[in-house]
């Protein structure tokens, strides 16, 4: 399975309209995999559409959750995809995203367009 794929079904479990996926590689392996998700305990819609964004985990910050030794992420890259209509499309980091991935100084940001790997070049 190559990288599009892997990154598209992790996409997929997303449970929000626009559905995102990171990969962190470290060394030529996956080291952490995320996807964008929305927290809601709200049966409430209008309170749903609130807390949409206080409550949402973003791919980026998932797949940084998932990596046990934070101590590689400045030797590691990550790529980030968004589907749209089912189709891989370019995706940028948001601010925040952009904050979590200089913290942990993860410099080397890839995006996937018209299946080549690219430099997403955010900074």
């Amino acid at each position: 399975m190559d990288i599009n794929e892997q990154l598209y079904l992790i996409a997929m479990k997303s449970n929000q309209r626009a559905k995102y996926a990171a990969i962190i590689i470290h060394r030529n392996r996956v080291v952490g995999i995320g996807y964008n998700y929305l927290i809601s305990n709200s049966s409430n819609v209008s309170q749903q559409i609130y807390e949409t964004y206080k409550h949402s985990i973003h791919a980026e910050k998932n797949a940084i959750m998932n990596v046990k030794d934070k101590t590689i992420l400045s030797s590691s890259k990550i790529i980030i995809i968004r589907l749209h209509d089912g189709n891989i499309v370019q995706a940028k980091p948001c601010e925040m995203c952009k904050n979590l991935l200089d913290k942990y100084k993860l410099c080397k940001i890839y995006t996937i367009v018209k299946d080549k790997l690219t430099n997403c070049n955010c900074y």
